[in-house]
């Protein structure tokens, strides 16, 4: 709380990046038919596929959002114990208008990405995944009309429907292979 930028970069690293990396790194070289070839690595670090990389950039930017808006219901308290969270320095609306619009870009640069690589294979999956990605920008969008960022239980109510876009979005992973 007393480290905003600190405390933004680990929950993006580690929601974002790590978690979901380390796991597509797992999955993928367990699954891999070239197990032994896609471990091999460099420092460690396996050579995957680009989807992992997209997926793990994905869930990063997903995880900067959530980390700005989780201060957002919690401004007065912020100010009350001196704590200048991004939301006491910038603005509760101006920081909530943000994350709105970087998450509805990044469902609606997700949707191109599966679109075109629904061209290369995977066509119904990974168009079906695009389809929804564009909703759930709609939805992001829709939910954020009529908040008022200045009151905690709307603001509150809007970072928890971000996190259940969050885990939506994990349930059509299958669907994009």
């Amino acid at each position: 709380k007393r480290f905003p930028t600190s405390a933004a970069l680990c929950i993006s690293a580690v929601r974002g990046f790590v978690i979901n990396w380390g796991f597509a790194a797992h999955a993928f070289i367990k699954l891999s038919v070239a197990g032994a070839a896609a471990a091999t690595s460099t420092l460690f670090i396996p050579a995957l596929p680009l989807q992992v990389t997209l997926i793990a950039t994905f869930y990063t930017v997903y995880g900067v959002v959530i980390a700005l808006a989780k201060d957002v219901p919690d401004v007065k308290g912020d100010e009350g114990h001196g704590i200048k969270s991004f939301s006491v320095r910038m603005g509760q609306k101006k920081i909530l208008s943000f994350a709105q619009w970087l998450l509805s870009g990044l469902h609606l640069v997700a949707a191109g990405i599966l679109l075109s690589a629904a061209q290369v294979s995977n066509p119904i999956g990974r168009t079906f995944v695009a389809v929804l990605a564009v909703l759930g920008s709609e939805s992001i969008r829709r939910e954020r009309q009529g908040v008022d960022a200045t009151v905690p239980d709307a603001a509150y109510k809007y970072y928890m429907h971000l996190w259940k876009m969050f885990y939506f979005s994990y349930f059509t992973l299958p669907l994009i292979r």
